[in-house]
């Protein structure tokens, strides 16, 4: 292709790639001064989100309106709606998707998403699988390609009735609309290939026999001699549909390769849904959404045959039968060369004329577009979503469908997506779960993951998932049977997670300011189907890096003192080849330029360059930018020695090391470098960190407390700044460097936070607890030392699940050293998350070990009155509830994996508790 024509589709593609900041301002907190006021109280808006599923028809008013001022409360400040059906199995209620009923509950949820501040992200049609819906004809919906192969003996006139090509599998569903999807065919040629018994046959050997085929498919023809195949191809509807389906109801997925197509389904789902929201749109409506694609692949569109041709100036016609696998066309390659052309053209019709079409209706009319970029059949994912306002990964806990007990899937991708593509925000689908989840996962036990996530370049989890609650009076209640988190406000600790919702949004606030910290980015090879990339060679330690992709490399990457540069701030020292077997002329000219600027780009050269058209102009502009690019030249690609040789040879030094293992992101806020550190260690760890900030005052700013102090324990190395810091199990922290240090610092021994044996108080032992009425245990219980709800000897009590208050107290000696130190409240175990009021003061809660909480200034000489709200899991109630009758049970849940013989779970403030006082710098 000419290389002007590319870049001028490039350019247009570029401001296709633009984002319009007024919608994203819709969502996202104000990038105004670094502010520890604003740390320490977040805004609302940075709050997580969850999928909020309207399950089976079972929706209301009054549960929409609890479940959205229950997340309100707790600080779940956005949804993703998503209508789904038998998840889990039948009751089925009356709300049926799109129909009058439905749009009477969208409406009002609407409102109260108005009125509550919690902001909607309606997906892109019911179920998960994409943009699907009962308005899809069999003509605009996902199309294959499909050939009929008939023989014929030439030397005569032949008259011969040529079948369709049969419906793909995925075609075969009980429902009308997929009968009709199985009966649409539409042709598109027919053509006849010599049967010499050779895999090989030449272009000029191919006759083109579509003129000759009549309406009913009669094919006349005055055949020449010999044997001959007769193709006749057409493309028919996939037959995917929405997922999950009710029988009689599947829509189907819309074609994602027309623009006509999309169109339509926008038109007929999210503008009449705006329409109905009326003026409180703006207000509640912020996004619309395609969730992950299950809905398998397509490889035709009507206008597939015009876009090849203006694209690569020749037919693909006599090319199509090579599908059958039966045949090559051509010498050598050539049929390699045309698939890489088809493929190619199928990949950028994706992304313009599904995810680029898309994005521009949904900025034509105010909202904008998330992308969830998991399991694409087809394309190059970073592209894909690249065209979306937000791009989304998804991650699992358990992943016993993949045989791990975390499966970690593709946020750093999309992080790099969001990055080299301009988006500011990455959210994700987070802690999906499957069976083995039962109501056992709480926040203490998410945030060790949650903050890996956050290291791969996630800022928002949308938790997986909601179910919508219909009823008022019911607990558990609805779920989404063994799927996702039971994250909804039913759940026994609900009350209590604002707590770690006010972590997750200080980490966002924190996240996204500035731009993402890399050295160095790999450049993806141009292969049409890019999927997870090996990076080659391992990123050294102490570095970060995107992936770039050729199209973003392309029309988006400039050079400025040396650093290759993006228009949104984002820079990187080295870009780093794949090694790549072929690259189009166009991008080795982009590098060629890009090192001409002074760029520095290490790797391997190329072979060939790909694809069958415009060959021989592409071979040239090739070699000619290959020989300079790899030749002796003053400027050129480096080949030689490591990654980490040059490096040195750059002094491009690590810009973050640990002793011990732990992760780690940075974000550079102007002259502000902001860095978050995370134990992934299920024990404290207290290892020497070493940033790139080199004459730099540490600060640490503490996404649990809100607490931001200078630190006085730290020295200056070569490069950098070097401290030492104590994290508790599964702990974190923000260090940032924002202003010179004015004192060098220094870096004692013992390690500061233990600089001496803390002093303990142990509480008084004897406890009162209560638990409220109708949850089977009695009203109160006395307990001469702290244990276990379950081995108390009363029934209620071992099968109690929700929250009781606990009474006691802690006795100071007057004489206790407290001066100069911090005093801290230690609960010791807890299961699982405790609410404190000291001496009448609430002093917060403690979602997680080691449930410390500092109460300095709080205490006083003497007795010290503890009030103590402690939740435990939904599952010992369950269990109870198991061995009993359906009359006689005190919870009602549509999914019941629970039975009575399973094993309680230890429940309630186990201890021991108590104060210690100490010395931190």
């Amino acid at each position: 292709m000419d290389r002007r024509r590319f870049l001028a589709g490039s350019a247009a593609a570029a401001a296709a790639l633009s984002l319009d900041p007024a919608l994203l301002a819709a969502s996202m907190p104000s990038a105004d001064v670094l502010s520890e006021r604003t740390f320490l109280k977040p805004p609302f808006e940075t709050g997580p989100w969850v999928y909020w599923f309207w399950n089976n028809g079972n929706v209301t008013r009054e549960g929409i309106t609890a479940d959205l001022e229950a997340m309100a409360r707790v600080g779940i400040s956005g949804v993703i709606l998503m209508d789904l059906v038998d998840q889990p199995a039948p009751p089925r209620g009356p709300v049926t998707f799109m129909g009058p009923l439905w749009m009477e509950m969208f409406e009002h949820a609407v409102k109260e998403a108005a009125r509550t501040g919690v902001v909607i992200n309606m997906t892109n049609g019911p179920g998960w699988c994409g943009s699907s819906g009962a308005w899809i004809t069999p003509e605009m919906s996902m199309q294959h390609l499909v050939l009929s192969e008939t023989p014929v003996s030439g030397g005569k006139d032949v008259s011969v009735m040529l079948p369709p090509g049969a419906p793909p599998r995925s075609t075969r569903n009980a429902s009308e609309r997929m009968d009709a999807a199985e009966k649409f065919y539409r042709d598109i040629g027919v053509v006849a290939v010599p049967d010499h018994g050779k895999e090989i046959v030449q272009r000029n050997e191919i006759v083109d026999l579509t003129s000759q085929m009549n309406a009913d498919g009669k094919l006349v023809w005055k055949a020449p001699e010999g044997k001959w195949r007769v193709f006749r191809i057409g493309h028919r509807s996939t037959g995917a549909s929405t997922r999950p389906v009710v029988l009689g109801q599947a829509g189907l997925e819309c074609d994602k390769l027309s623009k006509e197509a999309v169109e339509l389904h926008f038109r007929s789902q999210m503008e009449v849904l705006l329409k109905i929201a009326g003026p409180l749109a703006k207000k509640a409506i912020i996004c619309t959404h395609v969730d992950s694609w299950e809905a398998g692949s397509q490889n035709w569109t009507a206008k597939f045959p015009e876009a090849f041709r203006a694209k690569y100036g020749y037919d693909i016609l006599p090319y199509l039968p090579t599908f059958s696998r039966k045949y090559r066309v051509g010498d050598g390659d050539e049929t390699d060369r045309v698939r890489w052309d088809y493929e190619t053209l199928r990949s950028e019709m994706l992304n313009e004329n599904y995810a680029g079409h898309l994005h521009k209706l949904a900025n034509e009319h105010g909202i904008r577009l998330s992308i969830e970029g998991e399991i694409l059949p087809f394309g190059d994912e970073l592209s894909y979503v690249g065209r979306a306002d937000e791009p989304m990964p998804e991650f699992w806990t358990y992943g016993s469908r993949y045989g791990g007990e975390v499966t970690e899937y593709n946020g750093r991708e999309m992080a790099s997506a969001a990055h080299i593509y301009g988006k500011r925000l990455v959210s994700a689908e987070a802690f999906t779960s499957d069976e083995k989840e039962m109501w056992l996962k709480h926040p203490a036990e998410l945030k060790a993951l949650g903050d890996f996530e956050l290291c791969q370049g996630i800022h928002r989890f949308v938790f997986h998932r909601y179910a919508h609650q219909p009823w008022l009076d019911r607990a558990p209640g609805a779920t989404m049977g063994p799927w996702g988190l039971h994250y909804e406000r039913t759940n026994t600790w609900w009350e209590m997670s604002g707590a770690w919702h006010t972590y997750l949004a200080r980490c966002l606030s924190m996240l996204t300011r500035g731009v993402f910290a890399a050295d160095f980015c790999y450049l993806r090879p141009e292969e049409p189907n890019q999927r997870n990339m090996e990076l080659v060679p391992v990123p050294p330690e102490g570095y970060n890096y995107d992936q770039m992709t050729a199209e973003a490399l392309m029309t988006r990457v400039s050079v400025k003192d040396g650093k290759l540069v993006l228009p949104d701030g984002m820079t990187y020292s080295v870009l780093v080849l794949p090694p790549w077997k072929y690259a189009t002329p166009a991008l080795l000219e982009k590098i060629r330029d890009l090192v001409r600027a002074g760029a520095t780009v290490w790797g391997t050269a190329p072979e060939y360059t790909p694809g069958f058209g415009h060959l021989e102009e592409n071979r040239k502009r090739f070699e000619a930018a290959k020989a300079e690019l790899w030749g002796s030249g003053a400027k050129h690609v480096v080949s030689e020695g490591s990654l980490e040789q040059l490096l040195e040879r750059i002094a491009c030094v690590p810009d973050f090391h640990s002793n011990l293992p732990v992760n780690w992101t940075g974000r550079h806020d102007g002259d502000t470098l902001i860095y978050f550190v995370a134990n992934q260690q299920n024990n404290d760890l207290r290892p020497t960190l070493t940033f790139r900030a080199k004459g730099m005052q540490p600060e640490l700013w503490d996404p649990e407390t809100g607490e931001v102090r200078e630190l006085s324990e730290f020295h200056n190395t070569e490069h950098g700044v070097a401290l030492v810091h104590r994290f508790n199990a599964s702990g974190s922290a923000f260090f940032v460097f924002r202003k010179r240090a004015v004192k060098k610092g220094r870096l004692t021994s013992p390690l500061p936070g233990a600089l001496v044996k803390p002093d303990m108080v142990i509480a008084n032992p004897q406890w009162h607890v209560s638990f409220p009425p109708g949850k089977g245990a009695p009203a109160s219980i006395d307990l001469a030392s702290l244990r276990s709800w379950t081995e108390v000897g009363d029934e209620g009590v071992r099968h109690f699940s929700g929250t009781a208050t606990y009474t006691g107290s802690i006795t100071v000696p007057a004489n206790w050293p407290m001066a100069g130190k911090r005093v801290f409240l230690r609960l010791g175990e807890v299961k699982v998350m405790a609410h404190v009021r000291l001496n009448g003061k609430d002093v917060g809660v403690l979602w997680r070990p080691p449930y410390q909480v500092d109460v300095t200034g709080m205490i006083k000489p003497g007795e010290n009155s503890l009030f103590i709200d402690v939740v435990n899991l939904w599952a010992n109630r369950l269990i109870g509830d198991a061995a009993l009758p359906p009359e006689k049970r005190l919870t009602w849940c549509d999914w019941e994996p629970y039975t009575a013989d399973m094993a309680l779970l230890p429940s309630g403030l186990i201890g021991p508790v108590r104060l210690v006082a100490e010395i931190v710098r």
